[in-house]
């Protein structure tokens, strides 16, 4: 009688289901000479004959690249190819912040849209980050997903799940019970899961979901696959491959030697097992040097038109801000800091629709403040930045109107200004970028429109306004610090002090330290903030409830704490998965272990 208990897995109705946990049916059948037909038999073995004659070995994906749009590394290159033609296209890969994993992705996405091996893909991410993989996905690859969240407002109301082959969907939005019903159904090819340390725990709805997801191929994006507990580890490796691990006792038994899985044995027989789902580089692996990163913030003294603008902005806020329609206030408040002709537009947009008489006689109030606005701090800034950097700039900023406001003022003094923004087809999108690769001086970029390109031929930036998610902060710095990049990275922060941005702006600076990091650890900091608000809500409702400029700055202090209590936090996780990881060799690079 064999009481031994093993796991075995198989691809089975479009996702990896456990078969045997138990090995005494399959010596029972034996005993009892009770064998399967023999064709079945033969089915297998040819099938078997077969996968080993079906692997890739040259990637098509590569040749239907354009060349400029990407740099594709030799270990980017090795990854795909042991992602594909060793585990399956079912892996986890886990390089180290800045190596490129959502290229290795994309590649694997293209190979198999280019081969016709999967039509359906879903990717999976964080909010901040759906916009972002859509252009990288489009700009990089030639593939045009839908963003489910950017597609309806009303979430709720979205009803294209079968209609869109190639979908992006965050994965908050994705695991509501309204959605995750509808997304289930859907037969997809291919799953991509990025920062996937988010499903660390088997207990929460995420991970459920992502469990039930049926899909063929999955690829899980993170650099920290280890954050608290080695248990975590065992949960994301579960999600693809279940069992490969045993069971929680057994892993438990033989690879942890603390309650709490914090402690590591037997990393020879991990490694052994991990290397069939996972991949990770270190950047000492791949050689790499990463230029350095120079950062400058100018506070700057508004003038008494300016500061008075903003106070009774904050006071508009205080007094009319009931809890609904966050997003408009939101919005205002960010204008605020941005330009006064973005904020009149606002404004002037809002009165249109505004059936308050309370909201619309302060509205009314604002605009008239907003035309009292004559001299433009920021701006005069800009000018004196642009005197002291000799060579193409880019400037960012959140707001059409600001764009064109500087776009007007920068072209009046005889620089040759490109515009680039969301509102352009993808031609003019590439044409500008030629243009500004060219005799372009000076880019004024919209966040909706610098998703997914390349600019590291310049390498100077201007934050001419401040996004209040720090996420988007890091993307825009992503466009021109990233890999490929030859020069040392500049970039300037403007902000006038004692003003809503300017308490923003010491959060980035001291508290996540966002302009030391290197350009993707922001996520990990963020998902150890504590609170069910999203960031840029927590800052609207510091400014509603603040009846003083001190409660105000009390409100950002206290922020700014959980933010840099967050980033202890994930400080810590990624010291523990340093520590841990270093013990396995789980490199796609020949002769290299990790």
């Amino acid at each position: 009688m064999f009481t031994s208990r093993r796991v075995y897995s198989a691809f089975l109705g479009g996702t990896m289901k456990r078969v045997y946990a138990d090995v005494a049916p399959v010596f029972g059948r034996l005993n009892r000479a009770d064998f399967d037909r023999p064709e079945w038999q033969n089915i297998c073995i040819e099938a078997h004959k077969k996968s080993l004659n079906d692997q890739i070995v040259e990637l098509q994906a590569i040749e239907k690249l354009e060349r400029g749009r990407i740099q594709v590394l030799p270990h980017q290159i090795d990854a795909v190819m042991t992602a594909i033609n060793k585990m399956g296209t079912r892996a986890i890969l886990a390089d180290e912040v800045g190596l490129g994993k959502t290229i290795e992705a994309g590649i694997i996405i293209k190979e198999y849209l280019s081969r016709r091996l999967a039509q359906r893909i879903l990717i999976l991410c964080p909010a901040p980050l759906t916009t972002q993989w859509r252009g990288e996905m489009r700009e990089k690859f030639g593939e045009s997903f839908i963003v489910a969240d950017a597609a309806n407002r009303d979430l709720s109301g979205f009803e294209d799940w079968d209609r869109h082959p190639l979908l992006i969907v965050s994965i908050d939005t994705a695991k509501k019970a309204s959605n995750a019903e509808k997304i289930l159904a859907q037969p997809w090819d291919m799953v991509v899961i990025d920062e996937a340390h988010r499903l660390k725990n088997d207990r929460t709805v995420g991970y459920h979901f992502a469990k039930r997801l049926k899909s063929r191929f999955m690829l899980m994006l993170t650099a920290t696959p280890i954050q608290n507990s080695l248990f975590e580890l065992y949960n994301l490796v579960s999600l693809l491959q279940e069992g490969l691990l045993g069971t929680p006792e057994y892993f438990k038994s033989r690879f942890v030697v603390d309650k709490q899985g914090r402690i590591l044995q037997d990393s020879e027989g991990l490694s052994e097992k991990l290397r069939r789902v996972m991949i990770r580089h270190r950047r000492a692996d791949v050689g790499i040097a990463f230029v350095d990163r120079h950062v400058e913030s100018l506070l700057l003294e508004g003038t008494p038109a300016e500061i008075r603008l903003h106070d009774e902005v904050i006071r508009f806020v205080r007094r009319c801000y009931k809890g609904n329609e966050a997003l408009t206030f939101i919005r205002l408040s960010r204008m605020l800091a941005s330009s006064p002709q973005a904020l009149r537009s606002s404004i002037e947009h809002s009165l249109e629709h505004c059936t308050d008489p309370e909201v619309s006689e302060g509205l009314s109030n604002l605009l008239e403040l907003t035309r009292s606005v004559e001299e433009n701090s920021k701006f005069n800034a800009l000018r004196s930045i642009l005197q002291k950097v000799d060579s193409k700039l880019i400037v960012f900023t959140g707001f059409y109107e600001t764009q064109n406001f500087l776009a007007v003022k920068l072209g009046a003094m005889g620089y040759k200004v490109v515009l680039f923004s969301g509102r352009m087809n993808q031609r003019d999108k590439d044409a500008a970028v030629e243009e500004f690769r060219g005799e372009g001086q000076i880019l004024l970029a919209t966040d909706a429109g610098s998703e997914g390109v390349n600019l590291q031929f310049c390498h100077a930036m201007v934050n001419y306004d401040l996004p209040w998610n720090p996420m988007r902060v890091e993307q825009r710095i992503g466009r021109i610090h990233r890999l490929g990049q030859k020069k040392d990275v500049l970039v300037f922060n403007l902000a006038i002090r004692d003003t809503i941005e300017d308490y923003i702006l010491k959060i980035l600076e001291t508290k996540i330290l966002l302009f030391a990091n290197a350009v993707g650890e922001t996520d990990l900091i963020l998902s150890n903030l504590r609170g069910p608000e999203s960031i840029e809500k927590a800052i609207l409702e510091i400014i509603a409830l603040s009846q003083s400029r001190e409660d105000l700055k009390g409100g950002f202090t206290l922020l700014g704490d959980r933010l840099e209590m967050a980033r202890q936090a994930a400080e810590q996780i990624k010291e523990f998965d340093e520590q841990t990881l270093s013990l396995l060799d789980l490199s796609a690079i020949e002769g290299v272990a990790s």
